[in-house]
């Protein structure tokens, strides 16, 4: 909130009321509800899948107390399950970008300064990136080398985060927030796996204003 009350255009002016109003409900929203409704899909996908459940946990145990950051971002099972999980529920179903140039995509010339509505689920949902798009896998992601990647016909989408990915954006219109919701997340998760013995029932797909899952634990 600092950065947006003091910072500066790129005339170098002060932004105005209505910047700032319409960036803090931006704030409020890409930063708490897709928060919240990733909460809800963790939840979710830790009580479909038991023995996944059980590897999570072992390795949340093993972390060193206190956490230490560059351990949770480097978890192999953890980012594995993380990013699946945002793979098959992304909280935000689309987005939209200005082109700066044309654009020649299948035989269509697309025109500078058009707006493209673009579908997060169509990208991650695409056969062509994800085998079986449909089913939840974290061996899709996880590193090559690791004792959990079984089938290797996976192997060719391991650690494919990029344009294919769209969960926080991309280029320079990159999520501002997506590291720091990523700690979040595995923060959650930690304590979660940690402390506690979980039990969720009556979950509930939400689609809108942010998707995810609704849960009783």
């Amino acid at each position: 909130m600092g950065r947006l009350c003091y910072g500066k255009d790129e005339n170098g002016d002060p932004l105005s009321i209505e910047a700032l109003q319409d960036n803090l409900v931006l704030m409020l929203f890409a930063g708490h509800d897709t928060t919240y409704a990733s909460l809800g899909s963790v939840l979710r996908y830790l009580s479909l899948y038991p023995e996944m459940h059980a590897e999570l946990e072992k390795e949340a145990i093993s972390f060193r107390d206190p956490l230490d950051f560059d351990e949770l971002k480097n978890a192999p099972v953890m980012t594995a399950f993380l990013t699946e999980m945002w793979r098959m529920d992304p909280p935000v179903a689309r987005a939209q970008r200005m082109l700066l140039n044309d654009v020649e995509f299948s035989g269509f010339t697309v025109k500078k300064g058009m707006h493209l509505l673009y579908s997060c689920h169509g990208a991650l949902e695409n056969e062509e990136t994800y085998a079986s798009p449909y089913t939840f896998d974290i061996q899709r992601f996880l590193p090559n080398n690791h004792p959990l990647l079984l089938d290797p016909k996976i192997r060719s989408d391991s650690n494919k985060v990029s344009a294919t990915y769209p969960v926080f954006g991309g280029g320079s219109r990159m999520c501002v927030g997506n590291h720091f919701a990523k700690l979040e997340l595995r923060l959650f998760l930690t304590r979660l796996l940690q402390k506690y013995e979980l039990v969720v029932r009556n979950s509930e797909k939400v689609h809108f204003p942010v998707g995810g899952w609704k849960n009783e634990f």
